[in-house]
């Protein structure tokens, strides 16, 4: 992707992206070089241990019998079915080597907590079929919206299926199994990409919206450098650790491990922009 995305760009938008994306370059060959050498114990195929039996097992909804403990998901219901397990980590230390450009990692120490939420059939059918029903409408969304920039797409396909899910989840009164996802900080984040999108579009009559040519150059710093950049200036502010609090009610245990300094997700580049993406999707 760092090396034939820019190519692409080139092609598509302009040739300048070429030379305001060589960083890029250097980073895609540096790791293409890597993966290459290790090829033989990275990529060595495994053994399918998976049933029939299994497959049959993960449609299947269990239902206890005589459940005392509520479901935190849905009020007024039994937790009869299987939890919601939730895993938050605290990094102890970080540890880097570095033997030149072509072996450095960094190592991070964690400490975890692995919760397990109280879950009703009734919340537990609803997350399963959200889990399939919207990654479908984002799809669909994303091919059918008549628009001509994908980036315009993709907030369009997003802010559906945002608004279909909450409406389901209003309608049946049932929270969201990833409703921990949401805090100040990634709301600023959105907001900056919303800003970015915006800045680089040009919108002409008949609700056409045409992005600039090189709003793919910003996107490509943005996953690399804008959660870096965003956390060393907000670490300023006094009230820097509320950011990462979510902001919607969560269990008790949850809100303590969250101001104890617990997080969801690492913090580093890209993984902290996908990885919620696709947590919340599925």
């Amino acid at each position: 992707a760092l090396i034939i995305i820019p190519v692409y760009l080139a092609f598509t938008e302009s040739f300048l992206v070429i030379f305001a994306s060589m960083f890029f370059w250097v980073v895609g060959i540096f790791t293409l070089s890597t993966i290459y050498a290790k090829r033989k114990t990275w990529f060595h195929p495994g053994h399918i241990s998976t049933r029939w039996k299994d497959v049959a097992d993960f449609f299947k909804i269990e239902k206890k019998e005589g459940a005392e403990e509520n479901c935190l998901f849905s009020s007024n219901e039994k937790a009869n079915s299987t939890p919601f397990h939730l895993t938050l980590f605290k990094i102890k230390d970080i540890t880097t080597y570095n033997h030149g450009p072509m072996f450095h990692q960094v190592g991070y120490n964690r400490y975890y907590k692995k919760i397990i939420i109280p879950r009703s059939a009734k919340a537990y059918r609803l997350h399963f079929i959200l889990s399939f029903l919207k990654p479908s409408v984002f799809i669909l969304s994303l091919i059918f919206l008549p628009t001509p920039s994908f980036a315009w797409r993709f907030i369009g396909a997003l802010g559906l299926t945002m608004l279909l899910s909450s409406l389901i989840f209003l309608i049946t009164k049932t929270r969201s199994k990833t409703s921990w996802l949401l805090n100040w900080f990634m709301i600023i984040k959105i907001l900056v990409w919303a800003g970015i999108i915006i800045w680089q579009t040009t919108y002409y009559k008949g609700g056409i919206f045409i992005t600039g040519e090189f709003l793919g150059l910003f996107f490509i710093l943005m996953l690399f450098f804008l959660d870096m950049f965003l956390d060393l200036f907000l670490r300023a502010l006094p009230f820097y650790e509320k950011l990462y609090l979510p902001l919607l009610p969560q269990p008790e245990i949850v809100d303590k491990l969250f101001k104890k300094g617990f997080r969801n997700y690492l913090e580093i580049p890209v993984w902290s922009t996908i990885y919620p993406f696709f947590r919340w999707l599925i």
